[in-house]
């Protein structure tokens, strides 16, 4: 795994002349430990640098300092629709334990992904369980990542599915914000 980098650092080095092209990096850490806010500040440092990130970006929704919600966040155009919500008493449409999703913004997520080609910065936060293990999620993006029609890739991945993560796409870097301050 790489040592912790800025969000600023990372774009510096990987736009820089001579860097190759299809770069994909992972990105995890445990919980709570800022892959989201990393993300975020890749997605602010890129516009003031004139690149125009493409992607989604999982915005937790606190109440009272409880995440009581997702909100999903189509890059560029900045469109957000909430995506999940915590689960009450286990009722409701839902692929994960904790979490109930909101199908319809599922569906308008993978529409997004799938809109997407030839960008320079791809973000993706996150592919998780429901990708991996469930067949439901952001499907469209295990085929626009291994296309490889990006510069530069970032994905956030957790601890737990790596391996997987690595399998899929052998030619990923892993950084772990959890190494260093986010």
């Amino acid at each position: 795994m790489s040592e912790f980098h800025s969000p600023g650092d990372l774009l510096a080095n990987v736009f820089c002349p001579g860097e190759s092209p299809q770069k994909l990096t992972l990105i995890t850490g445990p919980r709570g430990s800022g892959k989201t806010t990393w993300c975020r500040t890749l997605y602010q440092e890129a516009l003031r640098c004139d690149i125009k990130p493409q992607g989604l970006i999982s915005i937790p929704v606190f109440v009272e300092n409880k995440k009581t919600g997702i909100d999903l966040q189509a890059l560029p155009m900045n469109e957000c629709y909430p995506l999940a919500t915590r689960r009450q008493n286990g009722a409701g449409y839902s692929l994960t334990r904790d979490w109930k999703f909101n199908p319809e913004t599922v569906q308008w997520g993978n529409r997004t992904l799938s809109q997407i080609s030839h960008t320079r910065l791809l973000i993706l936060d996150e592919v998780g369980p429901m990708e991996f293990y469930s067949q439901g999620g952001w499907q469209t993006a295990f085929p626009l990542v291994s296309r490889r029609d990006y510069h530069w890739a970032v994905v956030v991945i957790r601890p737990a599915l790596l391996p997987q993560a690595q399998e899929r796409w052998p030619w990923a870097e892993v950084l772990d914000v959890g190494d260093g301050v986010a």
